[in-house]
């Protein structure tokens, strides 16, 4: 007997036996109502309900085409193709080797499918993307990055971010002096103001901030 992942893996990408579909902006996805309605509260009521998206037996969602796509891997128990790398035994050497533009944009759209799990109650989903997100998001990246990056997380208020928070907050202190001499990172910053009390928070008890407020209350001293 085939493997029931193997099933729902040929189910999902032929689209046959589909009963009910999903559609986003740019694309129609033909899914199945008993895959759906099991994994998802969501759509357990827009299809069984007395709504017309029951009727209709559609439902139409206002995430992108690539988030809903990752959405229904994982609902169909399929590894999400951004979360895929993740599982890998070589997954930090990837990281390092990957160029910081794309790490921003795979954080942002883990970021989008964390949010969708949430909004979706689709179960297990948030915290893997939690979990890829804390592995993506270094203290290489430069400030901007950083600050962009971070105002997303503060943003998505999720629960199983918290980490994830803490520790972009720590990079941004980290590079609090390219900060403050970007303009645009600054003022991405300070478009957030917990995200900015965090890093300020992380700032004050760095020890090389406090000797500069130090050498500097020296040069203050009559």
């Amino acid at each position: 007997m085939a493997p029931i992942n193997g099933m729902l893996e040929r189910l999902y990408k032929s689209g046959n036996f589909a009963d009910v579909s999903i559609g986003t902006e740019t694309k129609t996805l033909q899914v199945h109502k008993t895959v759906l309605c099991a994994q998802s509260p969501f759509f357990a009521v827009a299809f069984t309900g007395e709504f017309k998206e029951a009727e209709a037996r559609h439902v139409d969602l206002e995430e992108s085409e690539d988030t809903v796509d990752n959405l229904l891997h994982h609902m169909y128990e399929l590894a999400a193709p951004l979360l895929g790398r993740e599982l890998t035994a070589a997954a930090q050497r990837t990281v390092f080797e990957t160029p910081v533009e794309t790490i921003e944009d795979r954080v942002r759209k883990l970021l989008y499918l964390q949010a969708a799990a949430d909004k979706y109650s689709v179960t297990g989903l948030e915290a893997l993307c939690a979990n890829a997100i804390n592995r993506w998001v270094g203290e290489r990246m430069p400030a901007i990055s950083l600050a962009r990056l971070g105002t997303l997380l503060w943003h998505h208020e999720v629960a199983s971010n918290q980490e994830a928070r803490d520790n972009i907050a720590k990079y941004t202190a980290g590079k609090m002096q390219a900060v403050l001499n970007d303009e645009s990172a600054w003022a991405v910053l300070h478009s957030n103001m917990q995200y900015c009390k965090e890093v300020f928070k992380h700032t004050l008890s760095r020890e090389e901030f406090k000797l500069q407020i130090a050498a500097y209350a020296r040069t203050q001293a009559p």
